[in-house]
């Protein structure tokens, strides 16, 4: 099914700034780029080889661990490999550089699995 790796957690909250500012502060993140995806600004913050995605939250994404994302080589043979298994994802969709999916894991934690990674 090609190989995987972690590519970010997206981190829905309150206040940007503030969260921001936490992650920076206490865990001394990197803040590498803000983007704007129509009215929400995501903001990307480097810590060790990980990322963290931070935007304010709503009602569609309430305030908390809102996914992680994962990168693979081969999205289309992953999602055949996850339909075989049985998951249900939702419909590919082309996000600017990068393609994805979003699935729920058994514990109900949204997973996106996505190609190529947002790096």
């Amino acid at each position: 099914m090609g190989s995987f790796a972690i590519d970010h957690v997206h981190i829905y909250c309150e206040n940007v700034e503030e969260t921001v500012t936490f992650y920076k502060s206490v865990f001394g993140a990197e803040e590498i780029r803000r983007v704007q995806a129509g009215d929400a600004t995501l903001v990307h913050l480097r810590m060790g080889q990980g990322r963290i995605v931070i935007s304010r939250g709503s009602e569609t994404n309430p305030t908390g661990l809102g996914h992680f994302a994962l990168s693979t080589d081969n999205l289309d043979e992953a999602i055949a490999r996850l339909k075989e298994l049985g998951y249900t994802m939702t419909d590919i969709r082309q996000a600017g550089a990068f393609t994805n999916v979003f699935m729920r894991d058994p514990a109900g934690v949204s997973v996106e699995i996505m190609s190529p990674s947002t790096e």
